[in-house]
């Protein structure tokens, strides 16, 4: 043991960390926090709609916990598209867009090689590589 009396003065600062909530891009809230403070979660939009798309709100891309560092938490929202005719928007029809970049160019391209064979076969036969086959008349057997 020391001869005289120690005394010991101990001083410490808590550490904070920056939590931020972030909704489309922008930062609707930013707030410190102590180590195993949960944050306060800030309201945001339960659906919104936009571009003829209806948004609804599905979470945060992860679970907010007790704060062990600086976080960002972002909002995940689900998009729907909504009926052309109940929004009066204009936007892609799907179905539309199916029958126009690929059934259309499949039906055109049924069509050529259609033609293109019986142009062949036509061809061929007057060349005489192809022969016309005779009909051949089935004998009946009713009596």
């Amino acid at each position: 043991m020391p001869e005289s009396d120690i005394t010991v003065t101990v001083s410490f600062e808590r550490i904070q960390f920056t939590v931020e909530f972030v909704v489309n891009g922008e930062v609707i809230s930013s707030e410190k926090y102590y180590l195993g403070d949960i944050p306060t979660v800030p309201d945001v939009p339960a659906e919104y709609e936009e571009n003829g798309y209806r948004y609804v709100f599905a979470g945060w891309s992860s679970t907010v916990a007790a704060v062990t560092h600086d976080t960002v938490y972002y909002a995940k929202y689900n998009s729907f598209l909504i009926d052309m005719e109940s929004s009066g928007q204009q936007t892609g029809d799907e179905l539309g867009a199916f029958i126009k970049f690929t059934v259309i160019p499949i039906a055109a391209i049924v069509i050529i090689v259609a033609a293109l064979t019986v142009l062949l076969i036509v061809y061929l036969r007057k060349k005489g590589k192809i022969k016309k086959k005779p009909n051949k008349k089935v004998k009946s057997t009713k009596k």
